[in-house]
């Protein structure tokens, strides 16, 4: 039996870790040839913007688990504007999840939205690097979907995706 369990992220939090990777990419240079960093600071409304986009798109991959989602509440055909946008879905989740479990399923959520965001920025600027994040977003979602569809409760040291 499934429970639906609510997951909110924070869409400047995603903003940040997106940012985040992109300098670290720039700065540890660990390809042969790095693009610029071509998000900032500055560029935090478009990935905002960019954010929503991915998560309806998340949204769809997982619909088979979906209870319900939502961004700040907002309505199928009124959008609602803020300073920052809690990005919400609720989840099927094997009954009996612990919130160790629980917070398992929100760290694969956000991995695989930072991830997609970051292909998508990437997808003219350096096809390589957005592959390779699209790769890791895809993966997040594989161990997704692996543990919304078990009967079995996570294991209590599941293999993280990006360790």
């Amino acid at each position: 039996m499934k429970t639906p369990v609510t997951f909110s992220l924070s869409a400047d939090a995603i903003a940040h870790q997106v940012l985040a990777i992109s300098a670290l990419r720039v700065v540890l240079k660990y390809e042969k040839k790095v693009t610029p960093a071509v998000l900032s600071r500055d560029r935090i409304p478009a990935i905002m913007e960019l954010t929503k986009s991915v998560f309806a798109k998340l949204t769809l991959h997982l619909l088979p688990f979906v209870d319900d989602a939502s961004m700040n509440g907002e309505t199928a055909t009124q959008a609602t504007e803020g300073d920052d946008i809690l990005l919400t879905i609720a989840l099927f989740v094997p009954d009996k999840s612990t919130a160790t479990e629980q917070g398992v399923i929100r760290r694969l959520l956000e991995h695989a939205l930072s991830m997609f965001v970051l292909a998508t920025a990437y997808a003219d600027v350096d096809e390589v690097a957005s592959d390779r994040f699209k790769q890791m977003g895809f993966d997040s979602m594989d161990s997704l979907h692996a543990l919304l569809a078990s009967a079995d409760p996570i294991p209590e040291r599941f293999p993280l995706c990006w360790l």
